[in-house]
Order: structure tokens, then C-alpha cells, then sequence
């Protein structure tokens, strides 16, 4: 049986002071990367994923228009 683990997702623009947390209850830690990836190059905002104990597992930079 899989134990569910959730992953946190927090959001932010550079020089905001807004940021958002997402969290997502995933089995696994590739699926929690993966829509990291994706929420980051859709938003364009910097995405930093932790685990369910808050430790950082990736950061995902903003994308950048030239």
C-alpha cells in the first residue's frame, strides 16, 4: 500500500512580497517535481517544492522574457 505524503508548493515573484502556498497530497515525489515544473513555466513565478516535513526538495526559477 502507498503511504500519501503531502508536498508543498510555495509561490513567488520576484520582488513581491506576495507568495502562495499550495499544498498537494501526492504518493510520489517525481509527480510533486513534475507539476512544480509545469505550475512554474506556466505562471512564470520562482516555485520552491518541500516535503511534508517543510524540507526543500527543488526550487524551480521563473521563466525569463528577453
Amino acid at each position: 500500500m502507498n503511504e500519501r505524503r503531502s508536498s508543498i508548493f510555495t509561490v513567488s515573484n520576484a520582488g513581491l512580497s506576495s507568495t502562495s502556498v499550495i499544498v498537494v497530497d501526492l504518493t510520489d515525489e517525481e509527480t510533486a517535481l513534475d507539476i512544480g515544473r509545469r505550475i512554474a513555466a506556466l505562471t512564470g513565478r520562482t516555485l520552491t517544492i518541500r516535503n511534508e516535513e517543510g524540507l526543500p526538495l527543488a526550487t524551480f526559477e521563473s521563466a525569463r522574457k528577453n
